[in-house]
């Protein structure tokens, strides 16, 4: 019986591949949508994803030319957030690259140049201390020229807790 189907038995075989033993540009070498996937499975942490930004111009140039069907895509995609999720980029910068990979395609994605997730995060952080600080600032002084606690929060449309959680850092408590 083996005999009568053996032709339509498919004859392959599987070759396992240490990813550690391969750069990201090694990978870029082998230039096909494989080594992409090879690449993403890489992203274990924030540097890994800055390497993305210095693949050979060459490799996204060939990425350019070949068609990624939609659902190799949407997997990549999906892959994508999940790493990125696992080494804690920030939402926001996990939805600035799937629109890349959406909109423009898979080698948009890699033209990541200089991209850095300890860099975005820490100009993030400075913004978020420099917010800060301009409402403390504003806080104290809408206190000095007597506002209450009611009427700061309705101007800085916030509530009555956010401001009274300001006042012990402004010796105001």
């Amino acid at each position: 019986m083996s005999e009568i189907f053996e032709k339509y038995i498919p004859k392959f075989e599987y070759e396992l591949v240490s990813l550690k033993d391969y750069s990201f540009s090694d990978l870029a070498e082998f230039g096909d949508t494989l080594s992409l996937f090879m690449m993403v499975d890489k992203l274990k942490t924030a540097e890994a994803f800055s390497e993305l930004g210095k693949l050979p111009k060459e490799y996204i140039e060939r990425l350019k030319d070949m068609n990624v069907p939609p659902h190799l895509k949407d997997l990549l995609v999906k892959v994508i957030t999940v790493l990125l999720r696992k080494i804690d980029v920030p939402q926001d910068e996990i939805d600035v690259l799937v629109e890349r990979i959406d909109e423009r395609g898979v080698s948009e994605m890699l033209a990541i140049e200089n991209y850095s997730v300890q860099a975005t995060r820490r100009e993030a952080d400075q913004q978020r201390a420099e917010a800060v600080q301009q409402l403390k600032s504003a806080v104290k002084a809408l206190f000095d020229k007597g506002s209450t606690v009611t009427e700061i929060a309705s101007i800085l449309n916030t509530t009555e807790e956010n401001v009274t959680a300001l006042l012990p850092e402004l010796s105001l408590a």
